[in-house]
């Protein structure tokens, strides 16, 4: 599946839902009632970056009762994340394990990885997250959800952000542009350049303990 995301952070101690909203209610777009949920991410890879080396990175992430693993495409377009990722359910009993088996990355994408390496827990993130479905005459067919995700990085408790996500179903870059015209002045975010990944990866880097 083809991910696109158009990504914004929140200036510390700033409050940066109600101008969000404010400015997409000013363009016409018209915002379902929120889900939230809490999410469980572990992120994966081998003593020698061999996920990373080959350009993707492997989550465990945890949603209620569900467990699934992606594998995730690195690399983005300046302002627009455009990844492949694939998806598959698995035991909840893997995060708690000390290493899990490389068969896992390699039944998403065949090949990937050799067949006796161990993928170690790099880091963990905890989010709590608050989805809104957008709705817009330019949005027919395509689904636009917004996710205001407050992000915890354990292992360094100092470590939160607020990431603002706005993610389409489908192929339709230029309608996150037209979303960017409308929230690029909004003093209180600025455009986020990485990933989770990316951003977990800087601050806790591997090697991270429960």
């Amino acid at each position: 599946m083809l991910e696109l995301e158009l990504k914004y952070l929140s200036a510390q101690g700033l409050n940066s839902r109600k101008p969000i909203k404010k400015a997409l209610q000013n363009a016409g777009v018209l915002l379902d009632e929120p889900v939230t949920q809490k999410i469980i991410d572990t992120y994966y890879d081998s003593d020698g970056s061999d996920l990373c080396n080959a350009g993707w990175t492997l989550r465990i992430r945890r949603t209620g009762k569900q467990t699934k693993a992606t594998l995730k495409q690195l690399g983005t377009a300046p302002r627009v994340f455009e990844r492949h990722e694939l998806s598959k359910p698995v035991s909840p009993d893997l995060v708690n394990q000390p290493h899990i088996s490389s068969e896992i990355a390699n039944r998403l994408v065949p090949g990937l990885l050799g067949h006796d390496i161990n993928l170690k827990p790099l880091f963990r993130q905890v989010t709590q997250r608050r989805n809104l479905h957008l709705t817009h005459p330019s949005f027919s067919n395509v689904s636009v959800i917004w996710s205001e995700d407050r992000v915890r990085m354990e292992g360094d408790k100092q470590q939160q952000y607020i990431e603002h996500e706005f993610e389409l179903s489908g192929p339709h870059t230029p309608l996150l542009g037209w979303i960017s015209q409308h929230l690029d002045k909004i003093e209180q975010i600025y455009p986020s350049l990485m990933s989770k990944f990316e951003r977990g990866y800087f601050y806790l880097g591997p090697g991270w303990t429960q």
